[in-house]
């Protein structure tokens, strides 16, 4: 007994036909392995109509620009164990300071090398195109980050067209601390930045942030439009795939109501 002649004697085979149905909607996403609300941010969002696959990219959890641009490295051996030999609508990387310091392109290449024609997005690209729709040229921009990250941020602004109204930051050196910031510091923090100079919206980056479900009344409290790097992503991954949602969302403010 037990013998493998003795299993084959009981062992069924079934037909099948390949199910050829799929959600209209196939996002592929890249994580750090020190980012703490993404996952959750974009949870909610999606459903029976869109389908999320992602893995984990190491991080060392220090934000500084060595360490930023440093991940070029490992984005793209990272993307290749995305759902392999499943078909994606869209490719995300999940870091926000890291691809405004890397760069669009790079991001997009690194992204798609192993899936080459699949359109990218990042948190960076967008977040301005996000603010570009929503027609914000004057920006309050808020971040996690020091001065050595923010500088650069700050910059990159610029050179993208947008006016910089007013810039606060929490001066936040390690991924690990960015999701400890209450929601009643984030909401003081723009409005002390709104108080200084009106703006058309106000930008709140890093995935890390956890912001995303307060979105509604931050713009209610703030009588402006926000964005947020998480909002932002999922909104341009929309687009990029050229998707529309048959139910209007509930969360994600003004940005998503416009998807």
């Amino acid at each position: 007994m037990n013998a493998l002649s003795d299993f084959k004697a009981i062992e069924q085979t079934f037909p099948f036909e390949p199910c050829t149905v799929r959600a209209p909607l196939r996002i592929g996403l890249v994580q750090l392995s020190t980012d703490y609300t993404l996952e959750t941010d974009w949870h909610p969002l999606v459903g029976g109509e869109i389908e999320l696959y992602s893995t984990r990219m190491y991080a060392s959890g220090t934000v500084t620009v060595s360490e930023l641009t440093g991940m070029k490295q490992r984005i793209a051996n990272a993307a290749a164990m995305v759902a392999p030999d499943w078909e994606l609508d869209v490719m995300a990387f999940g870091c926000t300071s890291a691809s405004m310091l890397i760069g669009d392109e790079t991001i997009q290449d690194l992204l798609t090398h192993f899936r080459p024609g699949v359109p990218a997005t990042n948190p960076w690209r967008a977040s301005c195109s996000a603010l570009q729709a929503l027609g914000a040229q004057n920006v309050a921009v808020m971040t996690p980050y020091t001065t050595e990250v923010n500088a650069p941020f700050w910059q990159a602004m610029y050179r993208e067209g947008f006016d910089v109204s007013a810039f606060g930051a929490f001066q936040l050196d390690n991924d690990t601390n960015i999701p400890r910031v209450s929601v009643q510091a984030l909401l003081d923090g723009a409005k002390a930045l709104l108080d200084k100079q009106p703006a058309d919206a106000i930008f709140i980056p890093c995935t890390n942030m956890k912001v995303m479900k307060h979105i509604n009344m931050f713009e209610k409290e703030l009588s402006c439009p926000l964005v947020t790097s998480n909002q932002a992503m999922f909104w341009h991954a929309m687009c990029l795939a050229g998707y529309h949602p048959e139910h209007p969302f509930h969360v994600g403010g003004k940005l998503l109501q416009m998807a």
